[in-house]
């Protein structure tokens, strides 16, 4: 199965289950990624409010926010048991 997204090309992925032992790891990760993606976004978006340069404090809560979002799609997929992964394309062999 390939996605392809706007003016992309193709890329070839490649979903695997993941194992009960797998599922706890990667949802724990998930969870703590989230849980620290969106306190320190709130904890720039305060600094913004009260104290710091606002253009510099907006732009990493922004960063915050996409690796919460990464947190959450690790949560999803710790639910569904299964994990999305792009395939590795191997290098050619110089021998």
């Amino acid at each position: 199965m390939a996605r392809q997204g706007p003016r992309t090309v193709l890329v070839p992925v490649t979903e695997q289950r993941l194992t009960p032992a797998m599922r706890l790891l990667v949802g724990a990760f998930g969870v703590g990624v989230l849980a620290l993606g969106l306190l320190l976004a709130a904890a720039e978006l305060h600094r913004a409010y009260h104290d710091a340069s606002l253009v510099p404090a907006i732009l990493v809560a922004a960063a915050c926010v996409v690796v919460a979002v990464s947190g959450a799609s690790l949560v999803r997929s710790a639910l569904r048991g299964r994990i999305t992964l792009r395939r590795v394309r191997r290098r050619p062999s110089t021998k």
